[in-house]
């Protein structure tokens, strides 16, 4: 079975992919719910995408193992003007065709095509949308 930072590395190569991007990278969960990385998402290159684990259920019957990891893709941008969220709005887009319903790492890992897209609530300074995901990957035990 996949490791969890197989499936996030995989995530963020196909992830750097999607163009416009200037930064992607893993992100833990508590950093990104950190209000003052919330406040000017320090360190980061404007727009980019941070690729969160959220949690990982393993179901097992008879010969089967069966390993699904639910995912948040952070997608930013500064919006100082207010019309970032017309780039991030592309990006999401561009995200979801290019990083959703595929096989990678040697067809090990399914990456689903259905995922839920919302917009996070942050600094007005910023566009924020949030695109949640689900890999699953299954082997004989």
């Amino acid at each position: 079975m996949l490791t969890i930072k197989q499936c996030r590395d995989a995530l963020v190569r196909q992830a750097r992919k999607v163009q416009g991007f200037r930064d992607v990278r893993a992100y833990p969960f508590n950093r990104v719910n950190d209000a003052r990385f919330l406040k000017d998402f320090p360190g980061l290159q404007l727009p980019a995408c941070l690729i969160v684990f959220l949690g990982r259920t393993r179901t097992i019957k008879g010969a089967a193992r069966d390993d699904v990891n639910r995912w948040s893709a952070i997608i930013i941008d500064t919006d100082s003007g207010g019309e970032a969220w017309q780039t991030v709005d592309d990006l999401v887009d561009d995200f979801q065709n290019t990083v959703l319903d595929q096989q990678l790492l040697d067809d090990e890992l399914t990456v689903y095509g259905s995922s839920d897209v919302a917009v996070a609530p942050t600094s007005p300074r910023y566009a924020v949308y949030e695109v949640a995901i689900t890999t699953r990957e299954a082997q004989e035990r």
